[in-house]
């Protein structure tokens, strides 16, 4: 999908769609490959407290990038 994407011209909208390509995959990567549907609830806490610190940072850098002249 993400190499499909890059042949569709959509302008800034391109991006968003691989963002949210992106973010599919690495969910996708946390469920399945570390285990995370049979993990304990410490183990799930931990990696939502990490994907809410990338969230945190990532509107961070957004709001930086957007306020500058």
């Amino acid at each position: 999908m993400t190499c499909a994407s890059a042949y569709i011209r959509l302008g800034a909208l391109n991006a968003w769609i691989n963002f949210a390509i992106a973010a599919a995959k690495a969910l996708l990567v946390a469920w399945v490959f570390m285990h995370l549907s049979r993990g304990s609830g410490l183990v799930r806490l931990v990696a939502g407290a990490g994907f809410a610190w990338l969230v945190f940072l990532a509107t961070l850098g957004a709001a930086d990038y957007l306020t500058r002249t």
